[in-house]
């Protein structure tokens, strides 16, 4: 019996042996591509205080975080007079933070000391210095009370949004996510900003769609995928090797794929069934965003897996169906917002809204569909939108477009 055992365990070796060696093989071959492989791999060599962006928004945050707002929280739409002049006065305060923010795209460099060595574990400050500037250059906007300029105060405010999110690199793909977001604050500023007395939509369009026809494409992307895969390959070594991360709380087989007979077996061949799903969505991020859609609904169905031993399969099947899902809205986001501001400048100078899109000229396309955004008139005004499908979990599909900022409604 003793015999049959080590029998079986040598066969184990024996067939693992292949997998092991093919997976190191491919990581000795990113390796060698310039690609990251391990955390240290992601390491940017230092530049002066000067030339460091990073340093400046450091230092924008350590100012802001010496004042105290008196309703941090404040929803302008739900605000009593009293608390709107206090939160004008409080940002009245903040104008050399505001100032700050404005030079930081100025900055040839970006660089941030972190101990990549740690793995997952090391600290991304620079997503909560960029939350905090979104959220007070939205209140600026919102409780601006200067109808004066106000219009380019707020194209200006979205363009800023939009440098500090493209110049903010953050490494991994919790950066790519965080940048997906800033990309909705063109938006956020157009609703808040055509509500306003004096609203002037051609010079917010003059100011904002050159920049919004700039923004990174698909880039940003294949780049956060080759640095996250960086992760599963951390991964790989800590399963391997036996020793407690942060992602044991993800990892519920962990303990029983280390006391099976044929773990390395099966942790190699999850392992390169992880790399060749990175492999193909890496190169699906260099498509057009229609076929980005198609192609990550298709990934979407490889990746699944109900096989409790595949850890690292299923750790990237969290990852790479949703990351070029929400690429592909970030550009939806982008080219509607372009098609909105056209709309509310035709409006404005026709004093009229248009019968349809083509009346406008050329105008980008709706990457879910690859045709014209959905435009139609109503009783009261028009409604445009992108043809993504809502979950019936979502809730109503128009109000959850319009909170993701993929549908508009107008009024005459």
């Amino acid at each position: 019996m003793d015999g049959l055992a080590i029998g079986l365990l040598l066969l184990v070796h024996w067939l693992g042996e292949p997998l092991r060696h093919a997976y190191e093989a491919r990581v000795e071959a990113l390796r060698a591509a310039g690609q990251p492989a391990r955390h240290e791999d992601l390491a940017t060599p230092r530049v002066s205080d000067e030339e460091n962006a990073a340093v400046l928004l450091a230092e924008a945050t350590a100012f802001l975080r010496q004042r105290e707002s008196p309703h941090p929280y404040l929803d302008p739409a739900e605000a009593g007079p009293e608390q709107i002049e206090e939160m004008r006065a409080y940002l009245e305060s903040l104008k050399p933070y505001f100032e700050m923010l404005a030079e930081v795209p100025k900055r040839p460099r970006w660089h941030v000391d972190r101990e990549w060595a740690k793995g997952p574990e090391a600290r991304f400050d620079e997503i909560w210095w960029l939350q905090e500037a979104m959220h007070h250059l939205s209140l600026r906007v919102d409780l601006d009370a200067d109808e004066k300029g106000r219009t380019r105060r707020a194209a200006e405010a979205a363009v800023l949004a939009l440098d500090l999110g493209e110049r903010c690199r953050i490494p991994m793909v919790i950066g790519h996510l965080v940048s997906e977001t800033v990309i909705c604050y063109p938006a956020r500023f157009l609703r808040g900003a055509s509500r306003q007395q004096g609203f002037d939509a051609a010079e917010f369009r003059r100011i904002v769609d050159p920049r919004l026809a700039r923004a990174p494409g698909t880039g940003p992307l294949a780049e956060a995928l080759g640095q996250e895969r960086v992760v599963v390959l951390w991964t790989v070594d800590a399963l391997r090797s036996g020793r407690k991360t942060i992602l044991d709380d993800y990892l519920p087989m962990k303990g029983v794929l280390h006391r099976s007979p044929g773990w390395r077996l099966l942790l190699y061949r999850d392992a390169n069934r992880a790399l060749d799903l990175f492999e193909e969505a890496i190169e699906l991020a260099g498509k057009p965003p229609e076929e980005v859609l198609r192609d990550a609904t298709l990934l979407r169905e490889r990746c699944a897996t109900k096989d409790p031993t595949c850890l690292v399969t299923q750790l990237t099947a969290a990852v790479l169906p949703r990351l070029l899902e929400v690429h592909v809205k970030r550009v939806a986001t982008q080219r509607l917002t372009r098609v909105v501001m056209a709309l509310l400048e035709h409006r404005q100078t026709k004093g009229a809204w248009p019968h349809g899109l083509d009346a406008m000229g050329e105008m980008p396309l709706d990457p879910f569909s690859g045709l014209p955004f959905l435009y139609e008139r109503t009783d009261t005004g028009v409604r445009i939108r992108a043809a993504k499908r809502v979950r019936a979990q979502e809730g109503a599909d128009w109000e959850t477009l319009e909170e993701e900022n993929l549908a508009w409604t107008f009024d005459d």
